[in-house]
């Protein structure tokens, strides 16, 4: 009896039913549309993320995560690189070892971490060398360093400094 007489009720007034209807239809569509392009985000940010800076998996030394100390820092060689690119989904190695320290120019100084790297490893990963704004990319021989737009603002540095 409830379901006639609704049914009844929502011909009745057919414009009433159709907008109703619509809005509907128009707040799940909306609703999809932003819930998609929010996963899409994450995914993006994510995957950005984990290609510039650790990648998936990150290596370390026993005990290094409970004392991070530059005494419990590990050197992979190239053998045991090899058997590490023979773990399926691993596409690249790039050794790394960061730290936190004091940086100064001239009067300024800040905090900064400190990323030592293996140049084409890290290009190969990051595209790191197309980003720059001034300057080279470094080389396996060279003795410079890369610092981001915004340290280098702040300790008013520039190439060549």
């Amino acid at each position: 009896m409830y379901i006639a007489l609704s049914r009844r009720n929502l011909w009745r007034n057919k414009k009433r039913t159709f907008i109703a209807v619509a809005s509907v239809l128009l707040a799940v569509l909306v609703a999809v549309v932003m819930r998609s392009m929010q996963d899409g985000s994450y995914a993006y940010m994510i995957r950005s993320s984990v290609r510039f800076y650790t990648g998936y998996m990150q290596v370390q030394g026993n005990g290094y995560w409970e004392n991070r100390s530059l005494d419990r820092s590990i050197v992979i060689d190239e053998k045991q690189q090899k058997e590490i690119l023979q773990i399926p989904h691993i596409t690249s190695i790039v050794p790394r070892l960061e730290v936190f320290s004091l940086v100064s120019f001239e009067k300024a100084t800040r905090v900064a971490q400190i990323i030592g790297i293996d140049p084409a490893a890290q290009n190969n990963m990051t595209g790191l060398g197309k980003r720059l704004v001034q300057g080279k990319y470094l080389t396996n021989t060279s003795n410079g360093v890369l610092i981001a737009g915004g340290l280098a603002d702040m300790l008013k540095a520039g190439v060549g400094d």
